[in-house]
């Protein structure tokens, strides 16, 4: 158990004293005690040890609280985007985690298309540039009359089904080479769900 300090003594001694003369204030207010010469012996006889006091200026000031809470921060449904891509990739390279500030524009990650991705949109492009060239043959021919109607829409509709397939690779960014994700606006990171 500790024992008090000089200063708690001073203090418990302050109080006592206090004490004693509200009691001998209020108490002489009723005439228990005849008169302020009587409180005067009491009070030389009881005279101790005494302490110096400092006083300080009252000064207005924020009180700083400390408050524990428990809980999980969420976000409304409204406020988040998942980014992903409509093919397989390969991460070549995460530049953010979770709990970090992005701004727009940001560099979020760098990956590459899996090598079939790859060998499809090459697929793609191969076939559409043969479907253009057998269309340019075809037309000739059909010019010169020897080559059917039929054919010819036939090798127009081919060439339509290439340039299409051709066209939606490109649009999903199933493209050879580093492609780059980035933030569509400033925001926060709340998880990466990439490896």
């Amino acid at each position: 158990m500790k024992t008090p300090t000089t200063s708690t003594r001073v203090l418990a001694v302050v109080a006592v004293a206090a004490a004693i003369g509200a009691t001998v204030s209020v108490t002489s207010l009723h005439g228990a005690i005849a008169g302020p010469a009587a409180a005067a012996p009491a009070a030389s006889a009881t005279a101790g040890p005494t302490a110096s006091v400092q006083t300080v200026a009252v000064h207005q000031g924020p009180i700083a609280e400390l408050v524990h809470a428990y809980g999980s921060v969420t976000f409304s449904n409204t406020d988040q985007t998942t980014l992903s891509l409509p093919y397989a990739a390969q991460v070549t390279r995460l530049a953010v985690s979770a709990g970090q500030t992005v701004r727009k524009g940001a560099l979020l990650a760098e990956m590459t298309s899996d090598p079939a991705v790859t060998a499809a949109f090459v697929q793609a492009q191969s076939t559409l540039k043969a479907a253009a060239e057998e269309l340019n043959r075809t037309q000739s021919l059909y010019d010169k009359q020897l080559a059917t109607q039929s054919q010819l829409a036939a090798a127009q509709k081919a060439s339509g089904d290439a340039q299409t397939a051709a066209e939606e690779l490109k649009r999903q960014g199933a493209i050879p080479g580093a492609q780059r994700l980035v933030a569509p606006f400033d925001g926060v990171v709340i998880a990466v769900s990439a490896a």
